[in-house]
């Protein structure tokens, strides 16, 4: 079983807070309307999870894409060899 370390989703969970932070006081220093400034909070929270859900999503689709593109070039490698050694006890028995 693979461990987990939790450093990576503190340092991710701090780069959301930082963000998000920074968003509302941009917005608070334009605005006093403090629905306008939850609003931009909320908005800021939902977009960054749906850029960190793309971002991830598209990581691993690339990863399986080398993955599989791996492991056919391997499989053709590997059949070139048995050709390879195959022949000459084909061409003895045969």
């Amino acid at each position: 079983m693979a461990s987990e370390h939790r450093s990576s989703r503190v340092t991710n969970w701090r780069a959301t807070q930082v963000s998000v932070a920074s968003l509302m006081m941009g917005v608070g220093g334009g605005s006093e309307n403090l629905r306008t400034l939850l609003l931009s909070g909320i908005s800021g929270l939902i977009g960054g999870a749906l850029s960190m859900a793309a971002g991830e999503y598209i990581s691993v689709y690339s990863q399986k894409d080398a993955e599989e593109s791996d492991i056919a070039k391997e499989q053709a490698a590997q059949a070139h060899v048995r050709l390879r050694f195959l022949a000459p006890v084909c061409s003895v028995h045969s």
